[in-house]
């Protein structure tokens, strides 16, 4: 159940940022505006970038976990997208602290 729990808020999160990238380019913020908002999109894609490859594995686990539950699913992908998920949590982690103690 925590991988579709999971699977849902990520996909909501992607929801939301297409939902922002609207709104600030309605309001004239551009990626060619200035150096900060340009700033803002790359950082923004390339996480969503990770966040669609990292849904991708969380899919595939949701949908082999809840449409054939009883074919065993292969161990390393479980393992494999947990990993990566967690170094997602840590890296954005050591961004958030570099961010706060950098200011």
């Amino acid at each position: 159940m925590l991988w579709l729990t999971g699977t849902v808020l990520g996909t909501w999160f992607l929801i939301g940022q297409a939902i922002n990238w609207k709104f600030l380019s309605d309001h004239g913020f551009y990626m060619q505006h200035n150096p900060a908002s340009a700033f803002f999109y790359v950082l923004t894609w390339a996480h969503a970038a990770h966040v669609i490859g990292a849904l991708g594995a969380l899919y595939f686990v949701a949908c082999r976990t809840l449409f054939f539950p009883f074919i065993p699913l292969n161990r390393n992908v479980m393992e494999v997208s947990a990993i990566f998920w967690h170094f997602l949590d840590v890296m954005w982690l050591i961004l958030m602290a570099i961010f706060v103690f950098w200011t």
